[in-house]
C-alpha cells in the first residue's frame, strides 16, 4: 500500500470563474457510515466506482474531498481515503459536514431582505 501524504498547501475553494480547484469528487460521510456523492446515497461498490470514475477523469492532480458530519466515526473517513487511493486520488481534502436547520436558513434570508 502506497503512503498517504498530507499537501499543507492544499486549499480547494473556489477558484477564478467560480470553479472548484481540483476536486475530483466530494463524499460526504453521514452518521453511520452512510456515504453521499452528488447527494445520492452510495453502497461500497457504488463508492468505488465513482471514485475510480473520478481519479480517471481528474487526474493526478485530482482532489478527494470528504466532508464527515460531527457524529461520525473517523474510521468512515479511513475507509473513503483508502478507497480514494486504491482507485488513484492521491490528494485528499478533509472537513466538518455543518448543515443548518432550515429554520435557521429562513430566518437569514428574511434578514438579509
Amino acid at each position: 500500500m502506497g503512503t498517504i501524504r498530507i499537501d499543507p498547501d492544499l486549499i480547494p475553494t473556489a477558484g477564478p470563474g467560480g470553479k472548484k480547484s481540483k476536486t475530483a469528487i466530494e463524499v460526504v460521510v453521514r452518521e453511520g457510515g452512510v456515504f453521499e456523492v452528488e447527494g445520492k446515497v452510495l453502497d461500497q461498490e457504488a463508492l468505488q466506482a465513482a471514485l475510480k470514475v473520478a481519479a480517471k477523469e481528474g487526474g493526478e492532480g485530482g482532489v478527494l474531498m470528504i466532508k464527515a458530519e460531527k457524529k461520525g466515526e473517523f474510521k468512515y473517513v479511513q475507509r473513503i481515503i483508502k478507497a480514494g487511493a486504491a482507485a488513484g486520488l492521491r490528494q485528499v481534502a478533509y472537513g466538518l459536514l455543518i448543515e443548518e436547520k432550515e429554520e435557521e436558513k429562513e430566518e437569514e434570508i428574511k434578514e438579509r431582505e
